[in-house]
């Protein structure tokens, strides 16, 4: 699907954006040719180990007129319903069934949004600590 980037050149350019302050968000399609059960798992703990902001996790989705589309027209669960492109999967992977692949897009949102939650949390606490220790210097400050 003509990606370029390595793994590790994915690697170091997430580092390379955190090192300079920035949040990285991830965009991650499952159902390549190579995916297999397990995937979900993956994504999720690349996600978390490389403190990756936020991301969304989906199935290919192939477009008429893109050299995907034609590659894989014949794999299409029902080709050219466009109502399944809401999340679901639409095609036949090569390695896992369509339902163990949406489970294991179920999987890495599941184990990834807990990270998120986490994360929103910790953000949240550092807030409250923060207004509670300017409102205690803002009153010293009034003595």
């Amino acid at each position: 699907y003509n990606k370029k980037s390595t793994y590790e050149e994915i690697l170091t350019s997430v580092k390379n954006i955190q090192r300079h302050g920035l949040r990285v968000r991830g965009l991650f399609i499952v159902g390549a040719d190579n995916h297999e059960k397990g995937i979900g798992e993956k994504i999720a703990d690349f996600v978390i180990e490389n403190d990756i902001a936020g991301c969304l996790i989906q199935s290919m989705y192939f477009i008429p007129g893109t050299a995907a589309y034609e590659s894989h027209k014949n794999e299409l669960i029902q080709p050219c319903n466009w109502s399944r492109c809401t999340g679901k999967v639409v095609h036949y992977p090569k390695l896992i069934s369509p339902a163990d692949l949406q489970k294991e897009i179920m999987i890495a949102t599941r184990k990834t949004g807990i990270t998120i939650i986490i994360f929103c949390c910790k953000l949240l606490f550092a807030a409250i600590v923060l207004i509670s220790s300017s409102i205690s210097i803002f009153s010293f400050k009034i003595r």
